[in-house]
């Protein structure tokens, strides 16, 4: 059930994207990597499926993380959290 699917670019819209974010700094992106989880359960034998996307940017000086949350199935476990800080 679902997929993970991944690639690595060194040209496309990233540095457009950035600079329309942040047009400050004048980014320049050499490198990007997209990782696509499609359709996939939260757990095993779940029925659930959930679409993310994570794409790292890196320029050099600069690095970004982008996040695309397409579908999120929506479950009735609940996720305690906790941190050292």
């Amino acid at each position: 059930m679902g997929q993970v699917y991944y690639n690595q670019y060194t040209s496309g819209s990233a540095t457009r994207d950035i600079n329309n974010y942040f047009p400050r700094i004048n980014f320049n992106a050499n490198w990007v990597f997209v990782a696509t989880w499609y359709e996939v359960a939260h757990y095993s034998n779940s029925g659930t499926r959930t679409t993310v996307q994570a794409v790292l940017i890196s320029g050099g000086q600069y690095s970004f993380i982008l996040m695309n949350y397409g579908i999120i199935a929506s479950t009735n476990i609940i996720y305690i959290y906790s941190s050292l800080v």
